[in-house]
């Protein structure tokens, strides 16, 4: 990427975060007024999430989804909410919070309007200790990313294709076939973020520091939720505790995963709702949150729903009629796209489920997933010979070495919350917890492949339930009495045994360079530093950023892809069209496709197949796969599979008249063989597929 390319992605970068910020900081202040500090970093965080995906699924709707109609539209849409405000304030009107604070008097929470809102001096030692363990093993990965591209999986193989599709076409409303046909009508709100990255700077860059907001905002509403308890850096450190688990921390940093999208925005949630006194504005924005969460994973709508629930039946017994209609337009808003577009391509918003309704209305379904099948783990908790041989060896290397006392304390602070009488609050929120778990128990796949090859890394669906039964243990050492700081210096304990990554000098200096500048920015917070000096600082940071981006995506765009570390040999392919750009490329016999997108996500990447409602076809004949090739007008098309003879999908193409094979290998990767092939395909309209296939 050229120096003027670089800075005009960072110029609209910053063009579009603003935007999107000022649009939230607009919002909350109409609908609370009175609240200032970490909560209402929260609630604006979860506004701004809100405004750009709405934003990008209505130009996505269109074929708008481009990068000058992205960024004119979120510049048009602050000035719109900078001229309503403005309006607003002159003619004296105000929000509902805001007119019933005034009449009230209520000013609980406007309190955090002072510098009291930022920690205080032990707080900030707390945050920096946290910061600096936590960021280690999120660092190291994201080092290695940094160094190689991005080597997770599930990002390669369906979360940047579908975002890079989204860059790619300028729409949001396709289907496309990933080769794993229930991934293809998975809600997508990640995916679109990062869409909005690859737009900006034309490369994927952003997407090796995106879960790192994530992060930020998982920790701050930690920090919330034990807030209106004195225990607030309790309950960061409590989610600190989590966050760092080797699951957690080698799956989502520096990778474009999910989990830790849809975590955070489900401890935004809870966070907005433990900070609620006499206005409903925050519910709103507690139902926008969990919609956002549900546009994200599909593994949180048990406990979205149940947040439903306990707040709407609960906690508001006055008006649940209103409470109820707010909790549905925040997931409609918030999450409802995805599942009204399968329904529109599809005739089903949940494809993964079909049937027939008497006989009148018909849903139709999608196939199995072809890796870790459906396998619950509550299947196997009858067989406790099998747990003892397959499920429990994979707790330490995924959950970690001490993930007994994490399991363990997690289960303490929810039963302790259930038999609370004296605070309400937490023992819904245990009755969360408890949900959680237990949907986690029945998720498919939780304990897919076979011997549950697939239950150690998909412990990441039991985050979830761990992180609300851990926040809860800091409350419960607070209604006992107990010094905060047990649970601070605990946590961090914990996190420094079980961190178990090499303490190589680049992450040790990495996660100690932002964990000092953490502290020292809320330090400076509670100083109230005069524009200048706020304004010079804020330079001061933009030209460091800058700075240092430069230099993360030079090495970046340099080492990406460069050397074979995949599990599936598509990098040795990828090197081959390393210099192809804008072209349509085909692919068979493997998941990883993404490399082959380009280092500027300019080529168009498929799995050939025909849809059918709900269901894929793949071309799985020679007839079939050539008629393919020549239909989709490819110029590429790149064939692989386990083994070291030759694909069958090979050696169609090498019927194809005129297909030149460009490169070709048998390779090793996890001691299993791998061949594969790259082939050019000339231009041509048609070929006859019934001649060129015996």
């Amino acid at each position: 990427m050229t120096a003027p390319a670089y800075l005009i992605g960072v110029l609209l970068t910053c063009v579009v975060a603003c935007s999107v910020l000022v649009v939230a900081l607009v919002v909350r202040r109409w609908l609370l007024p009175d609240w200032a500090g970490p909560p209402a970093w929260v609630a604006e965080a979860v506004i701004a999430v809100a405004v750009l995906l709405l934003l990008g699924e209505l130009l996505g709707t269109l074929g708008w989804f481009r990068r000058w109609p992205l960024v004119g539209g979120c510049a048009g849409v602050a000035l719109v909410a900078l001229l309503a405000d403005r309006a607003a304030t002159r003619h004296g009107r105000r929000g509902p919070a805001a007119a019933a604070a005034a009449a009230t008097g209520d000013t609980s929470v406007g309190a955090s309007r002072s510098a009291h809102a930022y920690p205080g001096a032990g707080a900030v030692a707390g945050i920096v200790l946290l910061g600096f363990l936590l960021l280690l093993p999120w660092t190291y990965t994201t080092l290695n990313a940094i160094h190689h591209g991005i080597r997770e999986y599930d990002s390669l193989s369906y979360h940047l294709p579908f975002a890079a599709r989204f860059a790619q076409t300028g729409s949001t409303t396709a289907i496309p076939y990933m080769g794993n046909p229930p991934v293809s009508f998975y809600p997508l709100n990640s995916e679109l973020i990062h869409a909005v990255g690859m737009l900006l700077f034309r490369r994927d860059v952003l997407s090796l520091v995106i879960n790192f907001g994530w992060l930020a905002l998982a920790l701050v509403a930690g920090w919330c939720i034990g807030r209106p308890r004195g225990v607030a850096l309790g309950t960061m450190a409590a989610t600190a505790l989590v966050l760092s688990a080797r699951v957690t921390a080698f799956s989502q940093g520096g990778t474009a995963k999910n989990d830790v999208m849809g975590l955070s925005l489900l401890l935004a949630a809870v966070a907005l709702l433990s900070q609620r006194k006499r206005f409903r504005g925050e519910i709103l924005l507690v139902a926008l949150a969990g919609g956002l969460a549900v546009g994200t994973r599909l593994d949180l709508w048990p406990a979205v729903v149940a947040l439903a629930l306990i707040v709407t039946v609960a906690m508001l017994r006055e008006s649940r009629l209103a409470t109820s209609g707010q909790w549905v337009v925040g997931i409609i808003v918030g999450g409802g796209y995805w599942y009204a577009r399968n329904l529109a391509q599809a005739g089903n918003p949940v494809p993964w489920v079909g049937g027939s309704i008497a006989g009148v209305l018909t849903l139709p379904s999608t196939t199995p997933p072809v890796d870790c099948g459906t396998t619950t783990v509550a299947h196997y908790l009858p067989h406790p010979a099998f747990l003892a041989a397959h499920i429990l060896p994979q707790l330490d290397p995924f959950l970690g070495r001490l993930w007994w006392i994490v399991v363990g304390l997690a289960a303490l602070g929810t039963v302790a919350g259930l038999l609370s009488r004296s605070a309400p609050q937490e023992r819904a929120l245990a009755l969360l917890a408890l949900v959680t778990f237990a949907a986690y128990l029945l998720t498919p796949a939780s304990a897919g492949g076979t011997n549950a090859s697939c239950f150690g890394y998909n412990t990441r669906f039991l985050v979830p339930a761990l992180m609300l039964g851990m926040v809860l243990v800091p409350l419960w050492l607070a209604r006992r009495r107990v010094y905060p700081a047990v649970a601070v210096l605990g946590s961090a304990l914990l996190i420094a045994i079980d961190a178990h990554i090499p303490l190589t000098l680049a992450p040790l200096l990495a996660s100690a360079l932002v964990a000092l500048c953490l502290g020292a920015l809320f330090s400076l917070g509670r100083r109230r530093l005069s524009p200048t000096a706020l304004a010079s600082l804020t330079i001061l940071l933009g030209v460091i950023a800058i700075a240092g981006g430069w230099e993360v995506q030079r090495v970046y765009l340099r080492g990406r892809y460069a050397q074979p570390r995949l599990q599936q040999p598509v990098d040795g392919a990828a090197l081959v069209l390393r210099h192809v750009s804008g072209a349509r490329i085909a692919v068979s016999g493997f998941f990883e496709t993404y490399p082959l997108d380009g280092v500027a996500i300019s080529n168009q990447v498929s799995v050939p197949a025909r849809r059918i409602a709900a269901r894929f076809r793949p071309d799985t004949s020679c007839r079939t796969w050539l008629a393919a090739l020549s239909r989709g007008h490819y110029q590429y098309a790149v064939t692989a599979e386990q083994g070291s003879g030759l694909p069958p999908a090979a050696a169609w193409t090498r019927r194809f008249p005129g297909a030149l094979l460009l490169g070709a290998a048998t390779t090793t990767r996890a001691s299993k063989p791998w061949r594969w092939e790259v082939f050019a395909l000339p231009r041509r309209s048609s070929i006859g597929p019934a001649a060129a296939c015996p």
